[in-house]
């Protein structure tokens, strides 16, 4: 038995941001990088540090890679 699940890998992030001052700009970078971190897939996801100061938006690119086979059940 083989399984030919896909597998994903993160081929990149890109983070777009619009800040107050260097210290907003410092924290949404630390907040974008967080939700990066997770492995999870942005798509322009708005991301705020506080009310006043700016904003922005987190896009990471996962890219389906070939099938792997993996063999099962010692065949």
């Amino acid at each position: 038995m083989t399984n030919d699940q896909p597998t994903r890998e993160n081929t990149g992030v890109s983070f777009y941001i619009a800040a107050a001052d260097i210290a907003d700009a410092r924290a949404l970078f630390e907040l974008c990088v967080q939700k990066a971190e997770t492995g999870e897939r942005f798509e322009g996801n708005l991301v705020r540090a506080s009310e006043d100061g700016g904003a922005a938006q987190v896009y990471t690119r996962l890219r389906r890679t070939r099938r792997r086979r993996e063999v099962t059940d010692g065949q």
